[in-house]
């Protein structure tokens, strides 16, 4: 005979069970794409976030379609903040798997040191940075193979 706590007590094991299934079904596994430091962030928050944005930190993407100077724009907000954007040399890509749905985010994995600011030639930079600045890893979604 089921008593009434042996019942509750199935109940709860059963919904505890689908939740957590229901959260792993959830959970999303990122690839990294490319590291880049922020373009446009003196013009934006970043100077007034720079020394909390630590390795670890992530940051949001958000698709600017209608960005009058690049309608493959795509900001760097965190805390609800717009530090900078993605350096428009690398976006285009991205953009196109963001405006296919592809969740997209950036993830602080350093700073950019002296050594760093003098070693990269001025052809090669996509952006201006100076040491402090952070390097963030843009990731993506993987796609089900």
């Amino acid at each position: 005979m089921l008593t009434r706590r042996a019942f509750n007590l199935s109940l709860l094991i059963s919904v505890l069970t689908g939740w957590v299934s229901k959260k792993e079904g959830v959970r999303q596994a990122y690839v990294p794409l490319f590291d880049f430091c922020i373009a446009g962030g003196y013009y934006h928050a970043l100077a007034e976030v720079r020394d909390d944005l630590r390795p670890g930190v992530r940051l949001e993407l958000v698709r600017e379609p209608g960005n009058p100077y690049d309608a493959n724009a795509i900001a760097v907000y965190w805390q609800g903040r717009r530090v900078g954007y993605v350096p428009r040399e690398a976006n285009p890509e991205v953009a196109r798997m963001m405006d296919e749905g592809r969740p997209a985010r950036a993830v602080v994995i350093g700073s950019v040191t002296p050594e760093d600011e003098e070693d990269i030639p001025e052809g090669l930079r996509f952006t201006d940075f100076w040491a402090g600045d952070p390097v963030l890893r843009l990731e993506v979604v993987r796609t089900k193979a």
